[in-house]
């Protein structure tokens, strides 16, 4: 499993041996149960993940309601950015949809990382600025487009999971309640996806 890991480092810079065996020896298999809370909103997070089987959402806590905000499956790093960065306390929560195996590194071995892996600081570089491009583009959605729209580019987008993730919590994720999900749904069964 932890060949996922490697390969999907090695989407961002090359690998030799020893590389190999730091990240190896630094990622640390975890696992969690579904609905399991990996990290709690109001804690420092000092964990990056990577996600090799699984499904999680984000979520903040919106007078006393739970907002979804992110959906992360198999194949991507998670983390409180924000918080992981800063040494701050979390003001959003990682919680597993389902069954999930990953790979964590804390924040001090990950400092290992952009030292002693050959171009291991390009490494955290470009997986920041992917992140943040992410949370724009998340951001610019939920100002200029509808429900619909956005629940239709979920759709073409994660096609690969989109089935594994309860409509209550798609619903949240759009900001709408589930009963107007259901006429959404109902509206886009005449069009072909």
């Amino acid at each position: 499993m932890k060949e996922l890991l490697f390969r999907k480092i090695k989407e961002y810079i090359t690998l030799n041996t020893s590389d190999i065996k730091i990240i190896d020896s630094l990622f640390k298999i975890e696992e969690y149960d579904a609905n399991q809370i990996i990290l709690q909103e109001g804690f420092v997070c000092n964990k990056l993940w990577f996600i090799a089987k699984g499904l999680v959402r984000f979520t903040c806590n919106s007078d006393g309601e739970d907002k979804t905000f992110i959906f992360r499956n198999e194949g991507n790093f998670i983390s409180d950015v924000e918080g992981f960065i800063n040494r701050m306390p979390a003001t959003k929560s990682i919680i597993s949809i389902e069954d999930c195996t990953m790979f964590a590194i804390k924040k001090s071995d990950l400092e290992i990382v952009f030292q002693k892996v050959t171009h291991g600081e390009r490494f955290g570089r470009l997986l920041v600025e992917e992140i943040f491009v992410a949370a724009l583009k998340h951001i610019v959605s939920l100002y200029t487009e509808s429900p619909e729209t956005r629940y239709i580019k979920l759709l073409k987008q994660n096609k690969d999971f989109i089935q594994r993730i309860p409509q209550y919590h798609i619903a949240s994720f759009l900001g709408i309640k589930p009963q107007s999900l259901c006429r959404i749904k109902k509206r886009l069964l005449s069009v072909d996806l």
